[in-house]
């Protein structure tokens, strides 16, 4: 998930941001391999990678790809690796700015936050495609679950200590469908939009509260 960081900044799918790995250097040509492997993903999802198609966005031989990674499937899954990585590193960063905010900070601050920082991440499109890529992959190949849902799993757990786990689970659902509906559509949802939404959700009455005896 990409916070602050716009849709027109990132390489757009016909022109792919790759360089061309040097002869004499083989972590450099792998980078590459990999690299344009997640690029593809992005762009056509994880059926679409082949050998070919990997080596020409990453400007190697095909034998290259299969030098480096045993199959087409071992290329996928670091792929997809990747790309989860990427979303460690935000999903740092909105802790980062969830913990700045004070201590007793209320629902609303933590909405406008959220709301903002969603809003970023629904106009990336590569981001936005990166998600999809591993869901839709997760869906098949049931060994990948566990990394589609890293991200709206590590989400809830850091949303659920300000606002309780029934809340922060109703709105990262929402988010995984404003993730689909941005993939779909055009214009992305817009930070007003997400915040009132998120503002229905999170103060919304506990339902595990309202039945404890």
């Amino acid at each position: 998930m990409s916070i602050n960081r716009k849709a027109a900044d990132v390489p757009t799918p016909d022109h792919p941001a790759i360089p061309r790995p040097g002869k004499r250097d083989p972590a450099g040509r792998r980078a590459a391999i990999l690299d344009a492997a997640a690029e593809l993903i992005c762009e056509k999802g994880a059926s679409s990678l082949t050998h070919r198609a990997v080596a020409a966005r990453a400007h190697v031989a095909v034998g290259s790809t299969t030098q480096y990674f045993d199959s087409i499937d071992d290329l996928r899954d670091e792929a997809l690796q990747t790309l989860a990585d990427e979303t460690e590193e935000e999903l740092a960063e909105i802790a980062r700015i969830l913990g700045n905010l004070d201590s007793p900070a209320g629902v609303d601050e933590v909405i406008t936050t959220c709301a903002q920082i969603m809003a970023d991440f629904l106009e990336d499109t590569r981001q936005v495609r990166a998600n999809i890529a591993m869901i839709s992959t997760a869906m098949t190949d049931p060994s990948l679950r566990t990394l589609a849902l890293q991200w709206s799993d590590q989400l809830t757990d850091l949303l659920a200590g300000r606002v309780g786990r029934a809340r922060a689970s109703a709105a990262v659902a929402y988010i995984d469908g404003l993730t689909v509906h941005a993939a779909l559509h055009d214009t992305p949802t817009d930070a007003a939009s997400v915040a009132a939404v998120l503002t229905a959700l999170l103060h919304m009455p506990d339902p595990h509260q309202e039945h404890s005896p």
